[in-house]
């Protein structure tokens, strides 16, 4: 309906002249209503629109950038640092090793095990000692056939056997990239890495025995019968 402006009367949008007064009806100036706020709205969707969508792209790019972070701390590894550390590890009983030398050993162990089939599928193993005897374990490992992400969490070497305790550091928790792994989550995404890389290690791992652990290098002996081919 059109108002009239001078009497207040509505009158039809076809009016030309208003049906109580019989003033003539300036439609450049008068607008209906309904219409008035037509514009205002759609601009407002628009905006509520724009404002969602990108709140949506920061969240998407916050968690593929916490969840592909490359972990600080991180080692490289090469075929020459691999076969060197298994010829420390194939002529010694008893010797320490390096950060970079346990890296590249266990890499040497992965690298034997076939991972085409494995989903999460690990591609490099980096370990870090530090000087309170537990190690930080970094799995760089990709997720459903085409996420990159690493696996990071802590172990301890129990005193009475030597072996690997892998979490066992009070209050620590597995994460992937920056990002905690839920409890829920964890049976997905990290035991399958825990499982395979434990399954690489085994041959070593059923007769080593880490003796101790300080910052940047481990201690380990085992009979010189133990070959790793």
């Amino acid at each position: 309906m059109l108002k009239c402006p001078k009497c207040g009367t509505d009158n039809l949008l076809s009016a030309v002249f208003c049906r109580g007064c019989g003033e003539r009806m300036n439609l450049d100036e008068i607008k209906p209503d309904d219409f008035s706020n037509i514009g205002t709205k759609k601009d407002s969707t628009t905006m509520q629109n724009i404002v969602g969508g990108i709140i949506i792209a920061v969240l998407v790019s916050g968690f593929l950038v916490g969840f592909m972070f490359p972990v600080p701390g991180s080692l490289s590894t090469s075929e020459e640092g691999q076969s060197a550390a298994i010829e420390k590890f194939n002529g010694n009983g008893s010797f320490d090793m390096t950060d970079q030398e346990l890296t590249d050993f266990c890499n040497a162990c992965l690298a034997r095990k076939d991972a085409s089939e494995q989903d999460p599928k690990p591609t490099r193993i980096m370990v870090r000692c530090t000087g309170d005897g537990t190690a930080k374990i970094m799995v760089r490992t990709t997720f459903w056939g085409f996420l990159p992400g690493t696996v990071v969490c802590n172990c301890t070497v129990e005193s009475s056997d030597g072996t690997i305790n892998v979490r066992g550091e009070e209050g620590s928790k597995v994460k992937i990239g920056l990002l905690p792994v839920p409890e829920s989550m964890e049976e997905t995404l990290f035991w399958p890495v825990k499982s395979f890389c434990s399954g690489a290690l085994r041959d070593a791992n059923d007769k080593i025995k880490i003796t101790s652990m300080a910052e940047g290098t481990v201690s380990i002996s085992h009979s010189t019968r133990v070959k790793i081919q």
